[in-house]
């Protein structure tokens, strides 16, 4: 039966596209060029990259995690503030390296070009994954780490206009060097319970929904909206949790939907005849946490403030091409933690690096070819 269905595809494809001599369509397996591309200054953005990131403020020293504790003086359970730090285990270097190891990947594209302002039209399936891993020396012991993917589908339209939609999924993790450094004066208390060891800043399966926009070749905005289902699970803080998994406290208003907006811009140029593009991007998030509040000190409460902003971070990126594959960039990060276990952290990094871009696809029909 599929056999039969791709047969008849294939040939009301080849019947049309020979009907209609304007008309041409592709159809790739597999594609690394996607359709709706990565936010060059976004610090979650897929690739395969390798920095060294200088921090000027808010290098991590400890770790702050929320507990959920009944208050005799106020009749009622309440979230508080837990902190531990690295018992002056961690002389702050100052500095950490990087890695990126991530990539989009374009399944079952479909690209329809065709005489007209609009064209060409492609659509596909997107996957992306990211592993995002920190090291504060060499690369045999892991500080933290997050991993990130997103499923979804994306479109474009006369390669100016491109939306993505789908789940985006973001999980932090404890590296070895952290447990170590944090678990050394709980040994003789085992499993340590004051300290857990599987708590995450956790956004699972946010709804992702983004937009970009390329009036010109050199120019790119673009903006993208995260927000979780109603039915969220508890792995994340809890204390930013919407109110509909915590109708006894903090007492959120409707309004608080813990969202998450991108917003950004590209321009890119030729600056060196020799090389590829010369690309400055700067990228902004807003997060709703913002309206969250605490003290990071042990024992602190949790409260929320409805008329507080948004929370705000920036990033500042210059990405001069070497190659086709190959880039050089420095960024300038300032605003929450770049690992997000750390998400408490308000900081100020200068990063430079190296980005790997490979280019390549699966082609299995293109009637410019055939026809």
């Amino acid at each position: 039966m599929k056999k039969k269905l791709f047969t008849s595809i294939f040939l009301l494809i080849f019947i049309t596209t020979s009907l209609f001599a304007n008309l041409n369509y592709k159809f790739e397996i597999l594609s690394l060029d996607p359709i709706h591309k990565g936010y060059l200054a976004d610090k979650s953005c897929p690739e395969f990259s390798v920095n060294y990131s200088s921090f000027s403020e808010g290098f991590p020293t400890r770790i702050l995690q929320n507990d959920f504790k009944w208050n005799e003086e106020e009749g009622k359970n309440e979230y508080v503030i837990e902190v531990y730090d690295f018992n002056g285990e961690l002389d702050p270097p100052g500095s950490m390296f990087n890695l990126k190891i991530g990539e989009t990947l374009s399944l079952g594209r479909s690209t329809f070009d065709f005489d007209s302002f609009l064209s060409p039209i492609a659509f596909d399936v997107t996957m992306q994954g990211l592993a995002h891993n920190f090291y504060t020396g060499a690369f045999d012991g892991i500080f933290s780490y997050d991993s990130i993917y997103f499923l979804g589908f994306s479109f474009r339209v006369a390669d100016k206009v491109s939306m993505r939609f789908g789940l985006n999924h973001h999980c932090s993790h404890y590296g070895d060097m952290m447990l170590k450094l944090v678990q050394k004066p709980y040994r003789n208390n085992p499993p340590y319970s004051d300290f857990n060891v599987l708590y995450k800043f956790l956004r699972m399966n946010d709804r992702c929904i983004g937009l970009s926009i390329e009036p010109t070749k050199n120019i790119r905005v673009y903006g993208e909206l995260l927000y979780p289902p109603k039915d969220i699970d508890f792995l994340r803080p809890k204390m930013f949790a919407p109110h509909w998994k915590r109708p006894d406290t903090n007492d959120y208003p409707d309004s608080y939907q813990d969202r998450i907006v991108y917003v950004g811009v590209e321009l890119s140029y030729p600056i060196f005849k020799n090389l590829g593009n010369t690309t400055l991007a700067y990228n902004v998030r807003f997060y709703e946490q913002g309206k969250v509040k605490y003290n990071i000190e042990n024992g602190s409460s949790v409260w929320f403030d409805e008329d507080a902003p948004w929370e705000r971070e920036h990033d500042i990126k210059i990405n001069q091409e070497l190659n086709q594959t190959m880039s050089l960039e420095a960024n300038y990060h300032y605003g929450r933690s770049i690992i997000n276990n750390f998400y408490f952290e308000q900081t100020k990094i200068l990063s430079i690096g190296v980005r790997y871009n490979p280019k390549s696809n699966i082609v299995l029909l293109d009637t410019k070819k055939t026809v």
